[in-house]
């Protein structure tokens, strides 16, 4: 019996020796995992919450009422961006539309034929008034011809009478003569006034003939809406807007998804009426915006607009995701069940909410771990 227990005494030595031994080795393990604990906490702070990247979801909607016609997309179908989903029935539209156009043609087919009319009043009016400048310019230059002409007669006849004058002041010609070549030189000097009168007054004719023309040719070209009857004109107009209206109306028969997506829900079938602005299809879109995550009133996390926020995927070995706050909650409001699955009552919290960067390939309902740096 005593070499057992000395055999035992000597072992339970040799393990306590070999527990100091290793006793540094231990102290030196504890010491980096309080320096990593440490280093992690400089990092990041506060309360870890849980969160998960918020889908977006469009409704497409009719803009007016209408019925239903058709609906061409399926739940978890692809969709892109301006792809028509839904029909609303544009029967009654179709026949305005045609009515509209139909008395369109009517008034502009009016319309040119009032501009033909028109046409023509011009051209005639163009070569009357241009006949009426030509004659007016020939008038003004065959009176100017005459008045030249007369200037010249009166010029030799005064020459004549100076030369009477000269000649009845020597007693060389007799005095009948010298009254004689009088008269005729008074004569032709009121000839030549008379003329120079008719000259004046042709000139400004021709000046008016001239200014017609020019207003005339001014107004030349394509007719304008004044140049035509203004209860034409106007009716024109008016229907040219009724027609634009009732393609506008056609026009928003074709639902359009708003962005490239995936068909949520089909919220009305073929056949129903709808109401303007009632949801038809939803559309979720391909890539999440923002993520969002409630801070309980337990937890009492201090959480303001800019402070950055390190978002990790549920996924192991994903890359964290650096980003900041973009809004938080201005009151306390419900948790979602996804966010408190297994809660026996209402929770309630402080929505927080950050956007995702450009370009992220985050699918909308990831979840996702925050901790506040």
């Amino acid at each position: 019996m005593t070499p057992l227990n000395g055999n035992g005494n000597g072992n339970g030595h040799r393990h306590l020796r070999l527990r100091r031994r290793d006793l540094p080795g231990l102290w030196v393990w504890c010491a980096a995992v309080v320096a990593v604990v440490a280093l992690y906490a400089r990092q990041e702070r506060g309360a870890v919450l849980s969160g998960f990247a918020q889908e977006t979801v469009a409704q497409v909607a009719a803009e007016a009422p209408g019925r239903l016609h058709d609906v061409v997309v399926a739940p978890d179908q692809k969709v892109e961006a301006g792809q028509v989903v839904a029909w609303l029935d544009d029967t009654q539209l179709k026949l305005e539309l045609a009515v509209a156009s139909a008395e369109l043609r009517r008034l502009r087919s009016e319309a040119e034929r009032e501009t033909a009319a028109w046409a023509l009043d011009l051209e005639s009016d163009r070569r009357r008034f241009a006949a009426d400048t030509e004659t007016s310019r020939l008038d003004y230059l065959g009176a100017r011809a005459d008045l030249a002409s007369a200037r010249v007669e009166l010029q030799g006849l005064e020459a004549t009478l100076a030369r009477s004058r000269a000649l009845a002041a020597q007693a060389l010609t007799s005095q009948a003569t010298l009254e004689a070549d009088s008269t005729a030189c008074q004569a032709q000097r009121e000839l030549v006034a008379g003329r120079q009168e008719v000259v004046t007054a042709l000139a400004e004719r021709l000046r008016q003939a001239q200014a017609r023309q020019g207003r005339l040719e001014g107004a030349a070209g394509a007719p304008s809406a004044s140049a035509l009857p203004a209860a034409l004109a106007a009716a024109v107009e008016v229907q040219e807007t009724r027609l634009q209206l009732a393609e506008l109306a056609q026009a928003r028969c074709a639902l359009h998804a708003p962005a490239a997506g995936v068909v949520g829900e089909v919220l009305r079938r073929p056949g129903e009426v709808v109401a303007a602005g009632e949801p038809v299809v939803t559309v979720i879109g391909e890539r999440a915006l923002e993520v969002v995550a409630y801070a309980t009133e337990e937890q009492s996390v201090h959480v303001a607009v800019g402070d950055q926020v390190r978002l990790r995927r549920a996924v192991r070995g994903s890359a964290p995701i650096d980003v900041v706050v973009t809004s938080v909650g201005a009151a306390m409001s419900a948790l979602p069940l996804r966010v408190e699955p297994f809660a026996q009552s209402t929770v309630w919290g402080q929505a927080i909410r950050v956007r995702l960067p450009e370009g992220s390939d985050v699918k909308p309902g990831e979840s996702f771990r925050l901790s506040f740096r």
